[in-house]
């Protein structure tokens, strides 16, 4: 007998490759996870399937929402239903650099199928280059692969630089104070004067400045860098300036704060304008492959 709920037929999952989570049930009285697909007695497939699917978010109230927001219609009701459900539940990790010590924590204090199984976790890649995650990106990583964990790090940098332009104009018209909106307007328009890759590599917290004041490094390089990346190189000097302490300096309000907040809707029409339909698909085929 194999289980599998909620899945979909030969779908590309995502996570790093991460398949659907498919087991057989028999009558036997161990689990055998050296096979493909596992193996599990009728007892422990019971208790899995009364455990809900546990994310493990980034930060959770900000990484929740972001899913909420980007779940394509096809998907919005099963997300829902799951969660009222109680078939899924939002764990937050409290930073990308306390996910792998969760992790650890888990395994330590839970070696059986029920951690592999019945967790799913989401980080940032902090890139400032395309298909180049952070350090801390690459260890949460290696820990979800280590913990045999489904995961997904996400392709941009972080959740904000998924944002489409509307929204991020509606937010703008609403930052406070008021005597600012029209500089927020600014920065908005200056960062979608900037090329896709450019855009989805920006810090919109801290801008140029923030780069340049802290360290990274390309795949492969052993020492690590200061400074913007290359990518940048070029760029009108106009919008240097406008985006040199990102879209939240001197503001109340903050672009996490659209996630946050009910007011802020975003359009199907709007997510399909930012090009990720791929990525969106691989995510929530990734975790509705886990129910």
């Amino acid at each position: 007998m194999q289980i599998l709920k909620e899945g979909l037929k030969e779908p590309e999952y995502g996570g790093k490759g991460v398949a659907p989570l498919i087991v057989e049930v028999e009558r036997r009285d161990s689990v055998d996870l050296a096979r493909t697909p596992p193996r599990l007695p009728v007892h422990v497939a019971y208790e899995l399937l009364r455990r809900p699917l546990q994310l493990l978010l980034e930060n959770g109230r900000s990484d929740w929402g972001f899913l909420q927001r980007i779940a394509p219609l096809s998907w919005r009701d099963r997300l829902r239903r799951a969660l009222e459900r109680g078939w899924i539940e939002e764990r937050n990790a409290g930073g990308i650099t306390e996910l792998p010590k969760i992790l650890q924590q888990d395994v330590a204090s839970d070696r059986s199928v029920r951690l592999e199984m019945r967790t799913w976790a989401m980080f940032d890649s902090d890139a400032r280059e395309p298909n180049c995650p952070s350090d801390d990106a690459d260890l949460a990583s290696r820990a979800c692969a280590h913990a045999s964990v489904a995961y997904h790090q996400l392709e941009r940098r972080t959740i904000e630089n998924y944002l489409p332009r509307e929204v991020l104009l509606d937010w703008a018209s609403r930052a406070l104070p008021e005597n600012m909106r029209g500089v927020a307007r600014q920065r908005v328009l200056a960062y979608f004067e900037m090329g896709p890759a450019q855009r989805h590599h920006y810090s919109l917290k801290s801008g140029f400045e923030g780069d340049n004041a802290s360290l990274w490094r390309r795949p492969g390089e052993r020492k690590r860098r200061k400074g913007i990346a290359p990518i940048y190189d070029g760029l009108p000097d106009h919008i240097r300036r406008t985006l040199s302490a990102g879209l939240n300096k001197d503001l109340e309000t903050e672009v996490t704060d659209i996630f946050r907040h009910d007011e802020y809707q975003i359009g199907e029409p709007a997510l399909v304008s930012e090009s990720f339909e791929a990525e969106r698909a691989r995510i929530f085929q990734s975790i509705f492959g886990r129910l």
